[in-house]
């Protein structure tokens, strides 16, 4: 499987298997760590009980970002909601002309299709962390605008919580880590990735202390 499964003893308990009878076989990566490199900042939580005070630190990141690479990027926004802000942040500095952004998951195909053909295009998105390939000149940066933490408004999401606090930490992390390879694709492809929420830095910390992070990835975090 291409995607990162996390911790063995989590997976396995979700799945209800005993770890002792399953194989598990944790490679290096072959791609080199100066081609996907992930700078984690902490400029504020992005939370619902934090946003209203972070978000205008978090968007002026994003707006300097965005100036910084006039090359294709991609933000993922974790909503559209903080999508828009985005869009008024990148608008408001004189970026408007760069921007793609679907309103919603139809949309996002067609926009995945102008991106691949406008120059120096943002395209902005809650939903791109899995199924879209950004090879080569499709992003060269990207930005991790929220913690990916899952919806709480999910009964399922808080009943497999409530079972295991664990698993909560890890899906988060397995999206994290999904994003993160959106835009490096090959060995010789290379994009640099930008965390901005000061809640992936706790991700980061707790899911350490679990054993959680393959050492593939974590060597590319900065």
């Amino acid at each position: 499987m291409s995607a990162y499964l996390g911790s063995k003893e989590v997976y396995c308990r979700d799945l209800g298997l005993n770890p002792k009878n399953v194989a598990w076989l944790s490679l290096d990566s072959d791609f080199p760590v100066k081609n996907r490199q992930v700078h984690v900042y902490s400029l504020g939580h992005m939370g619902l009980s934090m946003r209203e005070q972070s978000s205008p630190n978090v968007m002026k990141a994003v707006v300097k970002i965005a100036k910084k690479h006039p090359e294709r990027g991609l933000i993922h926004s974790n909503s559209y909601e903080l999508g828009e802000q985005a869009v008024q942040a990148l608008t408001e500095a004189g970026l408007e002309s760069r921007i793609i952004f679907p309103k919603n998951a139809d949309e996002r195909e067609d926009a995945f299709k102008a991106h691949s053909k406008k120059e120096g295009s943002i395209l902005i998105s809650p939903s791109m962390r899995e199924g879209f390939d950004f090879a080569g000149d499709l992003a060269r940066w990207q930005i991790i605008v929220k913690a990916p933490y899952a919806n709480l408004s999910s009964k399922q999401v808080v009943a497999r919580l409530e079972r295991d606090p664990d698993y909560y930490q890890m899906m988060a992390l397995t999206q994290l880590i999904q994003a993160c390879g959106r835009i490096c694709r090959s060995e010789t492809d290379y994009g640099i990735t930008y965390s901005l929420d000061s809640d992936v830095v706790k991700l980061f910390d707790r899911a350490l202390k679990l054993n959680m992070i393959p050492n593939w990835w974590r060597k590319a975090v900065f």
